[in-house]
């Protein structure tokens, strides 16, 4: 029986840790910043590249930065968007060997609505009023994280709430109390899948519905979107596991609440023959 009831504990824990990966992914450079709600890319302005400036570090080299004895042209700008951060970075190389360099992340407040007219992406890198980045022609778009953010953060607390009162259930409580604590932590555990689930559903639609294009090395566009290199479809792996793992342990915590109670039905029985 111990078994079963760590086995919902071990799925729940997994399940809460990866909704607040979700949540926390990109929040500074270098955090799971590979797992994104969406991502942009931006044509550069060649004429503000083609000199060195050093006072932009990550611009060592005009057109490319060194990797070895190895320099990767710059292709495009890209941005990715997270529910605490926006990231900024840079595609280099060429087809086959691509590059994903991000030196920048600035932190955005939960809830926060994405626009490709960005002031972070308009002036990013801009040096002595040359912009690099090359916004004009991009087809404006916006990324709203209000709804599945709220839902997400619900979803965290009910989840945290579960968590503890399982553990409480654990502990052995009287046998009133003990009844009424096992339906809490599972209508609990009902309500963080409702809310992770709602959460996953939104943010899945929000990303479904940005336009895709279906070269994302092809430079002849002036903007590219989300899905190159899989990073939405990771912040997706995240979140649906989420959902699948709490439902997971909602099912084997509500299997183990009937078993305990036909085990005390027969013990009642047993206990009057």
């Amino acid at each position: 029986m111990l078994w079963r009831q760590l086995a919902v504990l071990l799925v729940l824990t997994l399940s809460l840790l990866l909704s607040i990966l979700a949540l926390i992914a990109g929040y500074k450079r270098g955090v799971l910043s590979e797992v994104a709600i969406a991502t942009y890319a931006y044509r550069y302005n060649e004429t503000v590249l083609t000199e060195h400036n050093s006072s932009i570090p990550y611009f060592i080299y005009p057109l490319g930065y060194e990797s070895g004895a190895r320099e990767y042209p710059i292709q495009s700008f890209f941005f990715t968007v997270h529910y605490l951060s926006l990231c900024a970075g840079w595609i280099a190389g060429e087809s086959g060997d691509v590059r994903y360099i991000q030196p920048e992340c600035v932190s955005r407040p939960i809830g926060w609505d994405f626009g490709t007219n960005d002031p972070f992406i308009v002036n990013f890198a801009a040096e002595n009023g040359s912009y690099p980045v090359v916004s004009e022609g991009v087809e404006f778009g916006e990324v709203h994280t209000k709804g599945p953010a709220a839902t997400l953060i619900l979803g965290l607390v009910f989840s945290i709430l579960a968590m503890v009162v399982y553990f409480y259930e654990l502990s052995g409580a009287g046998t009133w109390l003990e009844l009424n604590i096992a339906k809490l932590s599972t209508v609990l555990m009902a309500l963080a899948g409702a809310a992770l689930l709602v959460s996953s559903a939104l943010v899945t639609h929000t990303i479904r519905g940005i336009n895709r294009p279906k070269d994302p090395l092809d430079l002849n566009h002036t903007q590219w979107s989300t899905r190159y290199d899989g990073w939405t479809d990771r912040f997706l792996g995240f979140v649906w596991t989420s959902v699948v793992m709490m439902y997971v342990s909602l099912i084997g915590k509500a299997w183990n609440d009937v078993w305990q109670k036909e085990q005390r039905r027969r013990m009642l029985r047993n206990s009057h023959v």
